[in-house]
């Protein structure tokens, strides 16, 4: 039987201005122009899965508004299965993202509707021993910790991608199959489960 990936997670609107240079505290910057790019690490997870071949449900929120419609689309586009996105009253969740020539960036970004994802929302036939749970943290916490607990349960495989970096639980941690960490993350988390810093 084939695997499924169930991606729990964030959805974006990303506004993205090319900017001459990064605004200062205070002050107002005029660009020329700016661009809309689907986004969110939730979102670009099941994009890119789709996009290598697997069957992708994509477990989210979005808000009513102009966004949501576009986002909502994106994922159609790719395959994705949208059967799960929950729709609330609340913006669907924005980045507003300036750029300089040299490709350095300033980045806003408003959780919006992103806030309201819950594990509760996750239906239990989608929790298989063939299942595959990948999840980030751009939603909350501890509905990322309720749902790795209910997948394990389920014999699902449970793949976190620790950011925006944060504390784990170490009773969580233990039920993660792969934890997906760059070298700030895994020093962050190393951090706050009391482990000290060496040299190798």
């Amino acid at each position: 039987m084939n695997s499924r990936i169930v991606v729990f997670g964030s959805i974006n609107a990303d506004l993205v201005f090319p900017l001459e240079k990064l605004p200062t505290k205070g002050e107002t910057v005029l660009g020329i122009n700016y661009s809309f790019h689907p986004g969110g690490k939730g979102a670009n997870q099941a994009v890119a899965a789709s996009r290598a071949g697997a069957e992708v449900t994509f477990i989210g929120c979005l808000g009513k508004d102009a966004f949501a419609e576009e986002l909502l689309n994106s994922l159609v586009q790719s395959n994705v299965d949208v059967s799960q996105i929950n729709r609330v009253n609340s913006p669907s969740g924005c980045a507003a993202i300036g750029v300089d020539p040299g490709g350095a960036n300033q980045i806003m970004v408003a959780a919006g509707a992103n806030l309201h994802v819950m594990a509760s929302k996750v239906p239990d036939n989608l929790l298989t021993p063939t299942t595959i749970v990948v999840l980030q943290m751009e939603v909350p916490a501890k509905e990322n910790w309720s749902l790795i607990k209910r997948a394990k349960a389920s014999g699902s495989k449970v793949i976190l991608n620790l950011a925006p970096a944060g504390a784990v639980p170490l009773e969580t941690l233990s039920l993660i199959d792969f934890l997906i960490v760059n070298e700030l993350e895994v020093l962050i988390l190393a951090r706050d489960l009391g482990l000290k810093k060496s040299n190798p």
